[in-house]
């Protein structure tokens, strides 16, 4: 050891404090199990641009509060004063790899929920794959939709 350097004393949990210890210092061993199902999934995005995706619905539609992500609070309508909803489906992404099904889910915009639910009332649209192309309107904030049912070809 260099002279004037003092040596590091090594660092260790206290006894009982280690992460697989219960309240009494005594070691466990992890519990084993198995995914069910997600709770929680990843966010699946339908582009603008008006390139396609291919998603299969695996649930309804359902509405959800609009929360704002700033604040983690319900969005309100200035107007109206009323909480603000936003529909989402947990879906697949069919353009991807499909041997281990990962769920997402995608937030729908009303347009498209309408032509859904109108064409396919009762939630027909279920267990179905659709091609969808979104783009914007040019000088408003709606989104001009194009769906297909999709098949899989033989």
């Amino acid at each position: 050891m260099a002279k004037g350097t003092k040596a590091e004393p090594t660092k260790t949990a206290p006894e009982g404090t280690e992460s697989n210890a219960d309240a009494f210092g005594e070691k466990k061993a992890a519990p084993r199990f198995k995914r069910v199902e997600a709770v929680t999934v990843p966010t699946f995005s339908i582009p603008d641009n008006g390139d396609p995706v291919f998603i299969k619905f695996l649930g309804e539609i359902v509405t959800k509060p609009n929360i704002d992500i700033k604040t983690g609070k319900v969005k309100i309508d200035p107007e109206t004063k009323k909480e603000l909803e936003i529909s989402v489906a947990r879906v697949l992404d069919m353009t991807q790899d499909q041997t281990l099904e990962s769920p997402m889910e995608v937030v729908l915009g009303v347009i498209l929920v309408n032509d859904l639910q109108a064409k396919y009332p009762a939630g027909e649209y279920v267990g179905e794959v659709f091609e969808i192309r979104k783009t914007i309107i040019k000088g408003k904030r709606a989104r001009a939709y194009q769906v297909f049912r999709m098949e899989q070809e033989s």
